[in-house]
C-alpha cells in the first residue's frame, strides 16, 4: 500500500477550519520552523488544522513543563519559548506556513476547499513505503 505524503500551504486565516485527520503513524512538520513533531508526541485525531498546531504547541509545554520556568536551560528555555510563540502565530492566523502530514500508512487527510476540483494549495504526494517505515508499521 502506498503512503501520503500531504503539504498544505496556508494562504489565509480560514485554512485553519480544514478538517485533519491524523493517523496514529503520521508526523507532522512545519519546514519554515524546521519542526517535525513524530506520531507519539501526538496520537491520530480528527480535527482542525487549528486544532492540530494547537495540540502540537500543548504537547510541546507537556513534555517539558520547566522550558517555561527559571529552572530550564537558557538555550532549551528560549528555543522551546520561540517555537511555541510562533505556533501561537499561526493559531491566530498571523503567520500563513506550510504544514505537511507525512503518513507512510496512507490513513491520514486533509479537507479539500475545492471539491471536487484540485485543491492548488493542497499536494498530495503518494509513495511507497520504506523497509524501515514498513517494519515499523508492522511491528
Amino acid at each position: 500500500r502506498s503512503s501520503d505524503l500531504l503539504e498544505l500551504t496556508m494562504t489565509t486565516a480560514e485554512d485553519l477550519n480544514r478538517d485533519v485527520l491524523k493517523s496514529e503513524t503520521a508526523t507532522v512538520a512545519i519546514p519554515d520552523m524546521d519542526l517535525e513533531v513524530q506520531s507519539r508526541l501526538i496520537g491520530g485525531r480528527f480535527t482542525t488544522l487549528e486544532g492540530l498546531i494547537v495540540e502540537i504547541r500543548d504537547g510541546l509545554k507537556k513534555l517539558n513543563p520547566f522550558g517555561f520556568g527559571d529552572s530550564a536551560e537558557g538555550t532549551v528555555q528560549e528555543k522551546l519559548k520561540r517555537v511555541v510563540e510562533k505556533l501561537d502565530t499561526i493559531v491566530r492566523g498571523d503567520w500563513m506556513t506550510k504544514v505537511v502530514i507525512d503518513d507512510p500508512a496512507g490513513n491520514s487527510y486533509v479537507q479539500n476547499y475545492y471539491a471536487p476540483d484540485p485543491d492548488p494549495n493542497l499536494v498530495i504526494v503518494k509513495y511507497d513505503r520504506t523497509a524501515e517505515q514498513e517494519d515499523r508499521k508492522s511491528g
